[in-house]
């Protein structure tokens, strides 16, 4: 009597603990199913890639996230330059502060082939994706592999403009020197403004006389003529010293840049300390040949 009282308790316990796994499992996948669904809809903005031979922003990408049959997520990346990514399998945990993890999925990345002007597949993967609980901000890692080339493929996208990938870009011209002891032109000079994966400008200034400048985290902003104001960066300019036939490094800094609308006339003011001797030195580029009469002061 005492067995059978002892085996049906113990079935008893066993159905309930059966019960409540299987709640917790049906839970689970609604609640899958549940951040799946919240994580739809569509992100425009502007994406950093990186691969063996090239780094290089780009602006008005998307990316487009809908529900599978299967209740998992697709996502579709894409960029104008390089084509579109078809990512499945996708799926979403919320946290407790109402954000969202995106993780797993592959896929296939159709490539534009600029030389035969077709496309070419490859594979290509979710790394790393994050919603934010408003669901405005999205943050995504697609990774793709071009297994010759450019090899394997980073495309870094965020939600949002990026004014400073406009600004991108090489001006030649003349410059303008003043220092505490002379002033000087100097022709032929060029400064180059590329984009960094923080998403801010580093600027490379180079004249044959004096050396190169290289100046980071410059940021941008757009008049509502079009035109752009560059804003402070800092950085070392590395001088010609033709008394050792070496190079010196001094801290440098960018004093403030214009580009105009038309991005055609670039205008920068570029300080560099010199310890000894002159001192302070500001270079005034300018892009275009120079004109009589003109300075090197930016507007």
């Amino acid at each position: 009597m005492k067995l059978k009282m002892i085996a049906g308790m113990m079935l008893i316990v066993l159905g309930v603990f059966c019960l409540s796994a299987c709640g917790d499992k049906e839970e689970e996948a609604e609640n899958q199913d549940n951040a799946n669904t919240l994580c739809e809809g569509t992100w425009t903005g502007w994406t950093y890639l990186t691969s063996s031979i090239l780094e290089k922003g780009y602006a008005n990408d998307s990316i487009i996230i809908t529900v599978a049959e299967d209740g998992s997520l697709t996502g579709v990346f894409k960029n104008a330059t390089w084509g579109t990514a078809t990512i499945v399998g996708i799926n979403a945990t919320q946290a407790a502060d109402g954000s969202f993890t995106l993780t797993g999925g592959i896929g296939n990345f159709v490539m534009n082939n600029k030389r035969t002007g077709g496309t070419q597949e490859f594979s290509c993967r979710l790394e790393s994706a994050t919603l934010s609980a408003d669901k405005q901000n999205l943050e995504a890692n697609i990774s793709a592999n071009m297994q010759i080339g450019h090899g394997n493929m980073l495309f870094a996208f965020h939600t949002g403009e990026k004014t400073e990938i406009e600004c991108v870009g090489t001006w030649t011209g003349w410059t303008a020197l003043t220092t505490a002891i002379f002033s000087k032109d100097y022709e032929g000079d060029s400064l180059t403004i590329s984009l960094t994966a923080d998403g801010t400008l580093t600027g490379v200034f180079k004249n044959s006389t004096w050396g190169r400048a290289t100046i980071t985290g410059i940021t941008a902003t757009k008049g509502a003529d079009g035109s752009y104001t560059l804003a402070q960066g800092e950085g070392t300019f590395l001088m010609n010293d033709r008394h050792s036939n070496q190079t010196v490094e001094f801290a440098c800094t960018m004093e403030g840049a214009t580009l105009s609308a038309d991005k055609q006339v670039m205008k920068a003011n570029i300080s560099a300390f010199m310890e000894t001797g002159h001192g302070n030195m500001l270079f005034a580029f300018q892009t275009g040949e120079k004109q009589a009469g003109q300075t090197g002061e930016t507007e």
